[in-house]
């Protein structure tokens, strides 16, 4: 993005004081203009929004006044928003002007201060109007005026509309708060299993709060966000400090975290990242000597249910390394999604046993769905999962898998018809302009989203989307939860196992093998996942076996260090093989 100069808001105005240019062109080149402007000035809401807009509507009138955006400046405002896993796609895959992959007419809450009845959504379309007010009213004064006029009128409209964008943004995280209060914390932690282990993360826009329990011993920490992060942030991330750099900061750490494990950077770099990140926000609550002693009471392989929100909701918790090893070398790690509002907190919405992993699931009816033409590995998911039908663990139902069977809308909703496990294996188109656009693709290429597959009351014990980018993450200036995982969570679909990125196809067959081997064997969900994310981790494969790249439509390049590990084989330790996979417990 072009850092603006003294004159740059003049040239703007003077744009818009010209009564020649047309009336459209040249307010979709202002909206590129005030991007620029607004992140120099620290208005960053208003930023984020025009810079997405121009992003996804380039204007070569704008382009040849300003510049254009940039992926870097794309991916700098994906991340402001929390949108982490669009940042990596950005960064992974690129977003040519033929192929975007940035969600249209991105829209924040604005609320005036405190005061009720102040909500509003402000998206590009607002902006848009706010310049062309400006724009008329400034062409009725003499054109010596405009310009000066203009400038002033422009940038205090969008400070104002920045401010009630940030005092949105507050309102936003109080609701994650109170979505995260002590009564959730007890529905979860009060009638849970004393063997297993309860973590509830959240962050303000000041603090950041942890709270662990162990059977009957709870600690709880809170720290000043800003402080814990600001070392760890670059020069220019601390030149845009405002009241949200804590989130910001974190937000930061998380995609550099990730797009490192996605990379597989060596573990020598990788490790300083996982145990950087352990020590923020969970070495003081492990190590605090009473929760420690309760930890080493625990059977082997306890489950560790995380609460949280936001970024912290996109972390590979299981790949966090304490010194000793990854947390998936001593926990179950599996995830309780909150639900956004108080209205829902009623007696009986909670599903104990699914969050904590549930009891085993005693039909283990099983319902395969897998794409065996285009993905070369779902063919011996599929011989494997015969086995074990043969072998009277599980009862299998393929609802079709090839060419010969070719699958539409109907076989998605067949196979989330009435069973105790449905497991999806297939590509996946990253969503265009919203999670309604998540969507799985057949072997045939038809494109099928999930909204229009998925019915009001779905009875399905997991489910298990092998392939997705579905983490199951609150869009903290949303709505509400914006995941595929909320969307099956809010159709009644018991729990969910998501992926953080797209995964390998190599290791996804062995991670769904692993894991209905376990639950063919009575383990619990939480118990099966764990296990899985285990054998995956003692794997080692060649160079053929990982040929077949991951279960997205669009591949990235291997870089040169990876095509040298893939030709000496590689071991599956790595965190990206096995961390993607997340198990998140329902309420009923």
């Amino acid at each position: 993005m072009a850092q603006p100069d003294a004159a740059f808001l003049t040239r703007m105005a003077a744009m818009l004081a010209s009564s020649s240019e047309t009336g459209e062109a040249v307010v979709e080149a202002a909206v590129l203009a005030l991007a620029i402007i607004a992140a120099e000035r620290r208005l960053h809401y208003v930023a984020q929004i025009c810079t997405l807009a121009a992003y996804e509507n380039p204007s070569e009138t704008a382009k040849e006044v300003f510049g254009a955006i940039s992926d870097t400046d794309l991916i700098n405002a994906l991340i402001f928003g929390q949108r982490v896993n669009e940042a990596i796609h950005v960064k992974l895959y690129g977003a040519s002007a033929n192929e975007r992959t940035v969600p249209a007419n991105t829209r924040l809450p604005a609320r005036l201060f405190n005061l009720p009845k102040t909500d509003r959504w402000v998206g590009v379309d607002d902006i848009r109007q706010l310049i062309s007010e400006v724009r008329a009213k400034a062409l009725l004064l003499p054109a010596k005026r405009r310009i000066a006029w203009i400038e002033h009128k422009l940038i205090g409209k969008a400070a104002s509309l920045n401010a009630r964008l940030r005092d949105g943004a507050l309102m936003q995280i109080q609701r994650h708060a109170m979505a995260l209060n002590e009564m959730y914390w007890r529905r979860i932690t009060g009638y849970a299993p004393k063997d297993s282990v309860h973590l509830r993360l959240h962050c303000s826009s000041a603090f950041l709060e942890a709270t662990i329990r162990v059977g009957g011993i709870a600690f709880k920490r809170r720290v000043f966000v800003q402080k814990i992060i600001f070392d760890q942030l670059s020069s220019e991330e601390r030149s845009a400090a405002d009241s949200h750099m804590g989130l910001r900061g974190l937000a930061s750490i998380v995609f550099h975290l990730n797009l490192a494990i996605h990379e597989r950077r060596p573990m020598d770099q990788l490790n300083s990242a996982l145990k950087g990140l352990y020590d923020l926000l969970l070495r003081e609550l492990f190590d605090h000597p009473e929760v420690a002693a309760a930890l080493a009471a625990l059977p082997a392989y306890p489950t560790l249910t995380i609460a949280t929100h936001a970024v912290l909701a996109i972390i590979p918790y299981a790949a966090l390394h304490d010194g000793d090893g990854f947390l998936a070398e001593r926990f179950n790690v599996v995830f309780a999604p909150i639900i956004p509002g108080g209205a829902d907190f009623i007696d009986g919405l909670v599903d104990f046993d699914s969050i904590v992993g549930g009891e085993p699931l005693a039909g283990r009816g099983v319902k395969v769905l897998a794409d065996t033409l285009t993905l070369p590995q779902a063919r011996y998911e599929l011989d494997h999962y015969r086995q074990l039908d043969d072998a009277g663990a599980i009862r299998l139902s393929e609802i079709a898998s090839d060419r010969s069977r070719p699958w539409n809308r109907d076989s998605v909703r067949q196979l989330l018809d009435a069973t105790d496990i449905a497991l999806l294996s297939a590509h996946v188109a990253a969503p265009r302009t919203a999670i309604e656009e998540a969507a799985i693709v057949s072997p045939l290429g038809e494109t099928i989203r999930f909204v229009d597959v998925i019915a009001s009351d779905q009875q399905v014990g997991l489910l298990v989307l092998s392939g997705c980018v579905s983490v199951g993450t609150t869009d903290w200036l949303g709505a509400g939860e914006n995941s595929v995982v909320a969307l099956f969570r809010l159709h009644g679909v018991g729990s969910i196992i998501a992926t953080l990125w797209p995964v390998n196809d190599f290791a996804a067959r062995h991670y769904n093998q692993a894991l209905l081997t376990a639950l063919g064997q009575g383990m619990s969900r939480a118990q099966a996942h764990g296990d899985a994310q285990r054998s995956v981790m003692s794997m080692i494969a060649t160079r053929d076996q990982l040929r077949s790249g991951e279960r997205i439509v669009r591949q990235r390049a291997a870089s040169a260090a990876e095509r040298i590990k893939r030709e000496e084989g590689v071991s599956l330790s790595h965190p990206y093989y096995w961390s993607g996979f997340s198990l998140y417990g329902m309420w009923s």
